[in-house]
């Protein structure tokens, strides 16, 4: 953690006496062992399900096991953290334009024309850390009450899985973004400042507070997905009348 301690004469001891983790109380040994214990399980479960991706089900009970191995809420928050890390990591390798000698399974192909186009070839290792984020670390995250860190996950998933959509819907995001959230402050000022002048309400409780959100790139897409289901489903069920 530390290259040196320095000791009270001021002198540096040798990198052979670093700190080590117990240094900083039983609290931090405590995370890391969690964090340790659910790292050893993401390890075994990996290795079980080989090169193939697992199935929404088989993500579901993944998902399931890391809760029940871990001890301390803090231990899972490391561990989605870590999985933002890589996903992140994998952003700065697409977007560094590395060819495939630098890649851990990953390629990517670049055709000439009118212009450089770059087209990332997707490996299942890649669609797995992917994957794992959007259906197990993001909705732990979203357990554990870290609204931020799951919408960061689910945005940096959303972008390696599917680099196209989330540049269409990025750009949806912030061509309405700003008053879009001019829109929900004001709502969510009026929410407050109503449930405040409710006298009766107010006795029954201490302080109030409204909060509310626009929807990420990766919410807009699912529910412009959800609407194009409808409205096949819809025009479905008029064929068939």
């Amino acid at each position: 953690l530390f290259d040196g301690v320095t000791t009270e004469s001021g002198n540096s001891e040798s990198s052979s006496s670093r700190i080590g983790i117990e240094w900083f109380g039983d609290e931090a040994v405590k995370i890391a062992s969690g964090a340790a214990r659910i790292k050893r399980t993401e390890v075994i479960a990996d290795a079980l399900a080989g090169k193939s991706v697992p199935s929404r089900a088989e993500y579901g009970r993944y998902r399931d096991l890391l809760l029940s191995v871990s001890e301390d809420w803090r231990a899972l928050a490391i561990r989605s953290t870590a999985c933002l890390y890589r996903l992140q990591g994998l952003l700065n390798f697409f977007d560094s334009g590395q060819n495939e000698s630098g890649s851990e399974g990953s390629r990517i192909r670049r055709t000439r024309g009118k212009g450089m186009k770059t087209t990332h070839l997707l490996t299942p290792e890649i669609v797995r850390v992917g994957r794992e984020a959007l259906t197990i670390y993001a909705p732990l995250a979203q357990m554990l009450g870290m609204q931020r860190l799951k919408a960061e996950l689910e945005s940096a998933a959303f972008q390696v899985l599917y680099r196209r959509q989330y540049s269409v819907a990025n750009k949806l995001y912030h061509k309405g973004g700003d008053s879009m959230m001019s829109i929900a402050d004001y709502i969510t000022s009026r929410v407050e400042e109503l449930l405040q002048n409710d006298f009766l309400l107010m006795k029954q409780i201490e302080t109030i507070s409204v909060t509310s959100r626009v929807k990420e790139p990766y919410s807009l897409w699912r529910k412009l997905l959800k609407i194009r289901m409808k409205r096949k489903i819809a025009k479905s069920s008029l064929s068939r009348s």
